[in-house]
């Protein structure tokens, strides 16, 4: 598994110290284990169930389309909170079809009345996110972007090329109709070859199939919403519980 070396150049949080913020980013992208995303978190009492078992990253979306979108209005605090609670926590915030304009102010109030965010994902092409990376740094925003990869055909290095480099990257399902939350998996024959970049594989996984995901696709972790819900936005405990086991049975050797 190739070494992801963390330079301070991607650092934004502001609760610990820098060098602590390093070692820990450099421990999440490089650990043994799967890494765990759990996605969708939007109503307080279910954040902190899914806080409780420490996943390696919570994702918040702010996208418009999304029926787990959470109002920046609510954000602040319970990831506030939750930052205080469980500090090992990496925070996502997960943009599809916000305008760059919009995205930089939601992190300024983040970074403002709550610790900030760890990492910005985007499903945009990519001149967009080139774009807001070079707007986040004008604005000395020096939070990672993370670019959502939806594959049409057997996944290559080539794929990853336009918006390299980035710490890692998100596969999920394509769907010209939807911008993400699809449910649905990657077809498997797109997985012909391993590639060496990494990311985390999205769409369709669940407690049942994340084992054979992560062997198939060669995922450095998992990023999971509805695979875990009864409905948008209400995690399923025992799908959790299920999922986290999973991951500790879970070997890449």
């Amino acid at each position: 598994m190739e070494i992801i070396t963390i330079s301070s150049r991607f650092i934004n949080r502001f609760h610990k110290p820098i060098w602590k913020e390093i070692s820990d980013l450099h421990k999440l992208l490089n650990k043994n284990k799967p890494i765990v995303k759990i996605c969708g978190n939007k109503i307080t009492s279910e954040a902190f169930k899914v806080a409780s078992y420490k996943p390696d990253m919570m994702g918040w979306i702010f996208s418009p389309f999304s029926p787990r979108r959470i109002s920046i209005e609510k954000a602040p605090k319970i990831i506030k909170n939750i930052q205080r609670e469980y500090p090992e926590i990496f925070h996502v915030g997960v943009f599809s079809g916000n305008p760059i304009y919009e995205i930089v102010n939601i992190i300024k109030i983040l970074n403002e009345k709550a610790y900030g965010l760890d990492f910005i994902q985007v499903l945009e092409g990519s001149g967009f996110i080139w774009r807001l990376r070079s707007v986040l740094q004008q604005e000395h925003i020096f939070v990672p972007v993370i670019p959502v990869i939806r594959p049409q055909g057997p996944i290559s290095e080539d794929l990853f090329f336009p918006t390299d480099p980035s710490l890692f990257w998100i596969l999920d399902r394509f769907d010209p109709n939807l911008k993400g939350g699809t449910g649905k998996t990657i077809p498997e024959n797109y997985f012909k070859r391993k590639v060496r970049k990494p990311f985390l594989i999205a769409g369709g996984i669940n407690p049942d199939n994340v084992q054979e995901y992560l062997k198939l696709t060669g995922a450095r972790g998992v990023d999971i919403s509805s695979g875990l819900e009864d409905s948008p936005g209400i995690k399923n405990e025992e799908k959790i519980k299920k999922l986290f086991t999973k991951i500790q049975e879970f070997s890449y050797s």
